[in-house]
């Protein structure tokens, strides 16, 4: 009987971790019927204000620079088509942006991509009423219900596209989102819609101020599905998928208000592309569910939410503008004395010390200030950024030809690796956050420039390089570091600020390019007067 009892409980248990398992394995099923389509938009203007404040427009694309029809794949924001769709599982429904594109995948190959953006009814409801506002007051829509079909992948074609749209809805979020936002409004008396296509959260976060689609609002209202109809057919050849009407009076009821091409005859959906002739001047006015000023939270499935952001036309925030560049300072060559006694240019296998190439000045305007920028490109690495205000770089080259040693207070400093992009947005920063008088701790930064010059002899030697400086309080002596690249060794790092570095180390060029490279922003350009004493000696 003892047995029996303890064969019977092994029984019961195993019963229960079975029924466990089967519980665990549960899932929501999601069966969507796709009940409309709308037509497709196919034109759109891309806008981007590139690092110069310049509009640069490409249609059907986002680029900062002028872009060919093969070469749009390579930008992120770009379409062939775009429509909206709406769908529906049990009693819920969902409404996608479904839209195609071309994708670079590696080298010069692309594929074709039709892509999804599911969001749940109320916010396309509140994405509707906001556009027909045309108040430039931009709402993101954020949902985790996303996704694409390649022609790489078998199945291409609706099936599989409502496939992968079930399986959206179906999983969990695994934290990733994506954001779409949208305004309508005034510019040049012409109502246009802005609006960007979906994207991964947190990377633009509504911001349609510096890049944007643009379209004529009656453009944007034809791929619109009034939420009070549910339109039959369009050209993506969803086709046959498409939910037949109960009521042929819903047909052409719909023909009237919709701008869908294609309707639902016996059950035969004709895909052929007829546009229709009729304008549509008003949407059909929501119910009272969707009235401004309740709550657009999600429903559903979905867990797509909405938020605004109210901007102005074209009123962005003030941008830096950064000139082409004004003055070039080339043809430099270094020289190190060898420790076998002789010295070597950086041709040499001998040569320890650095590679600049070249040197380049651009003006940078902000808040109706100007700023001196100084590029620095080395040979086979990459490029250095320094901001200085113009009126303190005036001040110091002012003494090029009575001094020796300049130091040149540095506002904004980017090193190898950034791009010019990055030195304009943080000189904006920078500029923007305002001193504080009670620090502890005061930093200072400096483009140092030790030379030798002679005239008679048209030489110039030099190194420049950065210092960083810090002082406790205002009025305590500054503290600092020399920050140079890792091939000015740590035994000649102790001769910089000294004479001594010019029977080590040094490049040389010109007289005239150097001091002319220098003195630019001075007007009018007059060369300083050296003595013949200058210290320079052959080497």
């Amino acid at each position: 009987m003892k047995y029996f009892r303890f064969h019977l409980l092994v029984i019961l248990l195993v019963c229960y971790a079975g029924s466990m398992v089967a519980q665990s394995r549960i899932t929501n099923d999601y069966k969507l019927t796709i009940l409309a389509q709308s037509e497709k938009l196919r034109n759109a203007m891309g806008w981007r204000q590139d690092i110069s404040g310049n509009w640069i427009p490409n249609e059907n694309a986002i680029a900062d620079s002028k872009l060919e029809a093969q070469s749009k794949g390579s930008v992120p924001q770009n379409f062939i088509w775009m429509q909206f769709i709406s769908l529906k599982s049990g009693d819920r429904n969902f409404y996608a942006l479904v839209y195609e594109n071309n994708a670079y995948v590696s080298n010069a190959y692309t594929e074709r991509r039709v892509c999804f953006y599911i969001m749940t009814e109320r916010s396309y409801a509140s994405l509707v009423n906001n556009i027909k506002k045309k108040n430039a007051e931009t709402l993101t829509i954020t949902s985790p219900s996303f996704g694409y079909m390649s022609d790489n992948d078998s199945g291409f074609g609706p099936e599989k596209l409502l496939k992968l749209m079930a399986e959206s809805l179906a999983k969990d979020s695994n934290g990733q989102q994506q954001d779409f936002s949208i305004n309508a409004q005034n510019v040049d008396n012409e109502d246009v819609v802005r609006f960007r296509l979906p994207e991964l959260a947190s990377i633009m976060s509504g911001n349609l101020k510096g890049a944007y689609f643009e379209t004529a609002w009656n453009n944007f209202e034809k791929i619109l599905i009034p939420l009070s109809e549910k339109i039959k057919s369009s050209e993506f050849d969803f086709g046959n998928m498409i939910q037949r009407t109960e009521q042929k009076q819903a047909v052409s009821e719909s023909e009237n208000s919709l701008t869908t091409a294609t309707k639902v005859v016996s059950g035969i959906v004709d895909d052929g592309i007829t546009d229709r002739n009729a304008s549509v001047s008003n949407q059909t006015d929501f119910d009272s569910e969707y009235i401004e000023g309740q709550p657009f939270d999600s429903i559903g499935y979905s867990s797509d939410t909405v938020s605004y952001i109210r901007i102005s036309d074209r009123q962005n925030r003030e941008r830096a503008t950064v000139s082409k560049p004004v003055a070039v300072f080339g043809n430099i060559q270094g020289w190190y004395y060898s420790s076998e006694g002789d010295w070597v240019d950086d041709k040499s296998y001998l040569y320890d010390f650095e590679t600049v190439g070249r040197y380049e000045m651009r003006y940078l305007s902000y808040k109706q200030k100007s700023y001196i920028l100084i590029v620095r490109y080395e040979k086979y690495a990459g490029q250095s950024f320094y901001l200085i205000a113009k009126d303190d770089y005036l001040k110091v080259i002012s003494q090029l030809e009575t001094s020796s040693i300049l130091r040149l207070p540095v506002l904004a400093y980017a090193g190898i690796g950034y791009r010019l992009e990055d030195i304009v947005e943080q000189s904006e920063e920078i500029i923007d956050t305002p001193e504080k008088e009670d620090m502890i701790v005061f930093k200072q930064n400096y483009l140092v420039l030790q030379y030798r010059l002679s005239q008679p002899k048209n030489i110039a030697r030099f190194f420049i390089f950065f210092q960083e400086c810090s002082s406790y309080g205002s009025q305590s002596t500054e503290s600092c570091n020399i920050k140079v690249s890792n091939k000015v060794r740590y035994d000649d790092e102790s001769l910089l600020l000294t004479d001594a570095m010019f029977n080590k180390m040094y490049y040389e060029s010109s007289y005239t390019s150097f001091v002319n490279f220098f003195r630019k922003p001075l007007s009018p350009v007059t060369l300083p007067k050296v003595e013949v004493s200058d210290g320079i000696v052959p080497r």
